[in-house]
C-alpha cells in the first residue's frame, strides 16, 4: 500500500508537533521537580527529635565583634556603675532596679521572672542586654544549669561584645565542667604512650581519681535531678565549651575550653574527635600554656585513631 504525497506531508507535519509537546512536559516536570525537592530541604528541620537542641553556635556571626581593649575598658565601666549602685536614666530602668533588689534579696526565682518581663517588654532598647544577663544569673543561682546555659548563649548572639562577656564565659566553663564529671585536663605526662614496633599488642592507660561516676545514655531522660539537662547531658556541655571559644577567642577561657574538650574525647576514646580539637589549639593558640601537651597529646590520639580495635588473640 503506498502512502499518497499529502499523507507523507502530514506526518512529517506532525512529528515537530510531538517533540514540541514532550519538550514541554519535560521542562513542567524538572521544574515542579526542583520546587518538590526545595520542599522536602525546607521540612527536614522538622524531622529532628524533639530532644535535640539546636545550639545558638551553630551560625556564628561577628557582626558588633570589639576588640579586646575596648571590651575590657567596657566591662570596668560597667563595674563601675554597679558598686556605685547607679543605672543611667533609661528606658526600663526603674524595672531593673525592682528585679535586680529582688535578685539581691536572694529570691531568684521571682527575680528571673521580673527580668524576663524586661527583656520582652523592651526587646528594642539597651536595658536588654543587663536584663539577658541577669535572667541567666537567677537561673544559674536556682543551679537550673541547663536553661541558664541556653541564657547565656543567647546573650552572646544578640550582644556578641557583651560587657558580661568575662563572666558570662566563666559561667559557661563551669557548668561544662560539672556536666562532664571529669573535668581535670590530661597532660602529656599522664599517658602511656603508643609501641611503634607492636601498636596493637596494648591499650595506653589514662590514670583516673578512683571515683565511679555513672554515664547516663543520651536517649534516656534525667526527670529529677535539674542542674543537668533532660537529655544528652554530655553533648550539651561540649556545645558549652565551644560557646567559650568560639565567641570569645581572646578571652582567657579560650584555650582552656579546647583543651578541656580534647582531654574529655582522649578519655573517651574519640582519637579523631580529639586529633582535631588539639591540631585547632596548635593553630589559633601557639602561645597558650597548653601548646606543649597539645602536642604530646596529638601525636599520641593520632596513632590511636589509626591503631584500631585490638585484634582477638589466634585459638
Amino acid at each position: 500500500m503506498t502512502m499518497s504525497t499529502s499523507d507523507l506531508q502530514y506526518q512529517k507535519s506532525k512529528r515537530p508537533r510531538f517533540i514540541q509537546l514532550s519538550s514541554a512536559l519535560m521542562i513542567c516536570g524538572l521544574v515542579s521537580g526542583c520546587a518538590m525537592f526545595g520542599d522536602r530541604a525546607s521540612d527536614f528541620s522538622a524531622m529532628k527529635p524533639p530532644w535535640s537542641k539546636k545550639s545558638e553556635t551553630d551560625d556564628p556571626s561577628i557582626e558588633g565583634v570589639r576588640g579586646p581593649m575596648q571590651r575590657i575598658m567596657q566591662t570596668a565601666m560597667w563595674e563601675k556603675k554597679k558598686d556605685a549602685n547607679f543605672i543611667e536614666p533609661s528606658i526600663g530602668a526603674a524595672e531593673y532596679q525592682k528585679a535586680n533588689a529582688t535578685f539581691k534579696a536572694q529570691d531568684y526565682k521571682k527575680a528571673e521572672k521580673e527580668f524576663k518581663a524586661i527583656v520582652k517588654k523592651f526587646k528594642n532598647d539597651p536595658i536588654k542586654e543587663d536584663a539577658q544577663f541577669m535572667v541567666a544569673e537567677s537561673q544559674f543561682a536556682q543551679k537550673k544549669y541547663s536553661w541558664a546555659q541556653d541564657s547565656y548563649d543567647q546573650l552572646l548572639v544578640d550582644f556578641p561584645s557583651s560587657r558580661h562577656l568575662d563572666q558570662t564565659t566563666k559561667r559557661l566553663f563551669m557548668i561544662a565542667r560539672y556536666w562532664l564529671q571529669e573535668p581535670s585536663i590530661v597532660k602529656g605526662g599522664d599517658i602511656q604512650q603508643v609501641n611503634l614496633e607492636d601498636p596493637g599488642s596494648e591499650t595506653p592507660e589514662i590514670p583516673t581519681d578512683g571515683k565511679d561516676r555513672k554515664s547516663r545514655w543520651a536517649l534516656v531522660p534525667n526527670l529529677f535531678d535539674r542542674s543537668r539537662p533532660v537529655f544528652d547531658t554530655e553533648n550539651r556541655a561540649l556545645e558549652a565549651l565551644k560557646s567559650i571559644w568560639l565567641h570569645d577567642p581572646t578571652g582567657p577561657l579560650a584555650d582552656d575550653a579546647l583543651m578541656l574538650t580534647a582531654s574529655h574525647y582522649l578519655k573517651k576514646g574519640r582519637y579523631m574527635d580529639a586529633d582535631r580539637t588539639f591540631s585547632l589549639l596548635r593553630d589559633e593558640y601557639p602561645k597558650s600554656p597548653h601548646l606543649k601537651d597539645a602536642f604530646m597529646l596529638g601525636t599520641h590520639v593520632k596513632l590511636m585513631s589509626y591503631q584500631g580495635p585490638p585484634m582477638m588473640p589466634p585459638c
